[in-house]
């Protein structure tokens, strides 16, 4: 069971930062050291914002997540990059594919319309 159930998945490449996609942008410490490769978002459609950075690194046979949190992050579109606010992978857990459902159509109408007419989700 979800601690979260409003959270949902969303890949890099379904999220649009006005140029491109973010499919490849690096993900750095506070420090610029590389974390990874974004991999996809973890959002809460009813809060309308964004939890956690799924981060891969490593080779595709190997490759290992990270949950990271978003607290402050800056994103460099030109860069390709999004800085977390965390120091070290040691501020981040693992993370399983299919824990968090993928983000839909009605997620997006549903937080919408929440959002508008202040509905309980």
């Amino acid at each position: 069971m979800l601690e979260y159930p409003s959270l949902r998945y969303i890949a890099a490449n379904q999220v649009e930062s006005g140029v491109t996609d973010l499919a490849g942008f690096d993900v750095l410490t506070s420090t610029g050291q590389k974390l990874g490769e974004l991999d996809g978002l973890i959002v809460d459609p009813p809060e309308r914002s964004i939890r956690f950075a799924v981060v891969g690194r490593g080779a595709r046979r190997g490759r290992q997540l990270l949950l990271v949190p978003l607290s402050l992050a800056q994103l460099d579109v030109e860069g390709k990059t999004l800085q977390v606010d965390i120091e070290s992978d040691e501020e981040c857990s693992g993370f399983d594919d299919g824990i968090f459902p993928e983000f839909s159509k009605q997620d997006s109408q549903s937080a919408l319309l929440a959002a508008r007419f202040q509905l309980p989700m």
